[in-house]
């Protein structure tokens, strides 16, 4: 497809904040790779806005944009041609400062550019780096760590159980390797199974939190934590009952170059 210039935009803006219905913040980056890409072929200057967030307390400050309308730019079709029209049919009504929220797939290959921007706009505080590195010292990391991150589902933040077995059976082999485990979860159920089968494994007992709901900075701390841990991680692997993958795990680490290997793990 032929992408098409728009005049009319002055800047395109994907905004991530709590009262749009918006998704989890590796999903908002998904869309940022997705968007800037197009946008840059439009010549159209692109930005993103978090600062409506309450992980921006833990983000160093960024431009905050006027916002009277976030647009939807959520296109649910796997055929391509059908998701770039799509978009193009939002962008051809936009005018002015145009602020939107898009979770969408990248249409094109990530460029280095595309990362560096992005890492950029999401820089931790210092209080949020102190965090980081107290948490590594209290774990005792001294050198190369990998991630286990298990994705338990949505359901496991309310409380429910998971299904141990499917999620004990991809764990054990990890449990031989001598080089430093951290688990992280979105259930705490799974990790206080997993202290008890594994105690050599460095689990993170936090109480987790869905990034697209949380509106408590001090609450969102730890997962913004876990987020950056993923970033200095020497591999990754993610489990999780959704075919889709999980977004919280995937994108840090495609942004920061991270080896990273995720499996669907059957209901």
């Amino acid at each position: 497809m032929e992408f098409r210039l728009h005049k009319n935009i002055i800047k395109a803006v994907n905004v991530y904040s709590l009262n749009n219905g918006q998704q989890g913040f590796g999903d908002y980056l998904r869309g940022c790779f997705c968007m800037i890409h197009i946008l840059r072929k439009k010549g159209i200057p692109f930005d993103m806005d978090i600062s409506r967030h309450a992980m921006q307390q833990w983000i160093k400050p960024t431009t905050r944009y006027p916002c009277k309308k976030i647009t939807q730019i959520n296109p649910k079709m796997s055929n391509l041609p059908i998701r770039l029209n799509y978009i193009e049919a939002n962008l051809k009504r936009a005018t002015g400062i145009y602020t939107f929220f898009c979770n969408e797939y990248p249409v094109a290959p990530i460029t280095q550019e595309d990362k560096q921007f992005i890492r950029n706009k999401i820089l931790p505080t210092d209080e949020m780096k102190e965090y980081v590195q107290q948490t590594k010292d209290k774990w005792g990391i001294t050198g190369p760590y990998k991630i286990i991150h298990l994705r338990c589902g949505d359901s496991s933040l309310k409380g429910e159980l998971p299904d141990y077995d499917l999620f004990l059976n991809k764990i054990h082999p990890f449990s031989k390797d001598s080089i430093p485990y951290v688990i992280l979860s979105d259930s705490v159920h799974m990790k206080e199974r997993l202290h008890e089968l594994y105690p050599h494994f460095i689990i993170s007992m936090d109480v987790p939190v869905h990034t697209h709901g949380c509106c408590n900075a001090e609450k969102i701390k730890d997962t913004m934590r876990d987020f950056f841990l993923f970033t200095t991680a020497s591999h990754v692997y993610a489990f999780t009952y959704y075919g889709h993958g999980t977004g919280f795990s995937e994108w840090p680490c495609r942004l920061y170059d991270i080896p990273y290997q995720c499996t669907c793990v059957k209901q």
